[in-house]
């Protein structure tokens, strides 16, 4: 018995020497690879990680709120040739980029005349010269570029005036002179008995005609149709020399 046992662990030992590593196999797990585990895949990428992929991102960083258009960083939120995105290019009619939104920053209320410049109040309209109201602004007058004239140009409610002589408007939107009285020169006055603004504003009676009736100058002195004071007519065959009207001739 014990002879069996002895030539059968002899036999054992023979066969267990004779085993040689497979030929390429550095750790002797009998695979394929020379890396030490159990797969057969290589990193065959060219890049230089080492997880299998192949990287074609470009690598740029943008901070936030910027976006990458191009290959460059750019803010959509003011960048006119990408606002609000990339390739969203301003045009003309609107060439401002403001949050995002191309906007014409000559009529657009809430970016007026530059971004975030917000028109409200006593001034809540857009113009090119900034924020306004076209129904003060004598420059823009119901509209945009609509301008007032006259010598004291003024803007009504978005209408034209001329504070200077307007009865209604006088020196200022608004004032009116009392009925019967014409704005001249500063004050509310009666063209039919003002010398200086006799019949219109500005048309002055001289020393040969003093004095304004209606809307003439006339001489009290001499005129018979205003003898001594303004609408005192004399009769017929009477005269206006120097006195109430009389039946005498003039120098005589």
């Amino acid at each position: 018995m014990r002879g069996a046992i002895g030539i059968f662990s002899a036999l054992w030992v023979c066969a267990c020497g004779n085993v040689e590593p497979a030929e390429g196999d550095a750790d002797s797990d009998l695979d394929a690879d020379t890396d030490g585990d159990s797969d057969t895949d290589a990193d065959t990428d060219s890049d230089t990680d080492t997880d299998g992929d192949t990287d074609t991102e470009t690598g740029l960083e943008c901070d936030l709120p910027e976006i990458e258009c191009a290959s460059t960083c750019v803010d959509p939120d003011v960048d006119e040739s990408h606002c609000g995105g990339c390739d969203v290019a301003c045009a003309t009619d609107a060439p401002e980029c403001c949050d995002g939104d191309c906007v014409d920053p000559a009529t657009d209320r809430d970016h007026c005349g530059a971004c975030g410049t917000q028109c409200a109040g006593l001034s809540p309209d857009c113009c090119a010269s900034g924020c306004t109201s076209v129904f003060s602004d004598a420059a823009h007058c119901g509209a945009c570029d609509a301008p007032c004239a006259g010598e004291i140009p003024a803007c009504c409610d978005a209408e034209c005036f001329d504070v200077a002589s307007d009865a209604d408007h006088c020196g200022k939107c608004d004032v009116a002179c009392d009925a019967g009285e014409s704005y001249c020169g500063g004050a509310c006055l009666d063209v039919q008995e003002d010398e200086a603004n006799c019949g219109a504003c500005g048309h002055a009676c001289d020393g040969g005609t003093p004095t304004c009736c209606g809307d003439e100058c006339v001489n009290l002195q001499l005129d018979e149709r205003h003898c001594q004071s303004c609408g005192t007519a004399c009769g017929a065959g009477e005269t206006c020399c120097n006195a109430p009207c009389a039946v005498v001739l003039c120098g005589g």
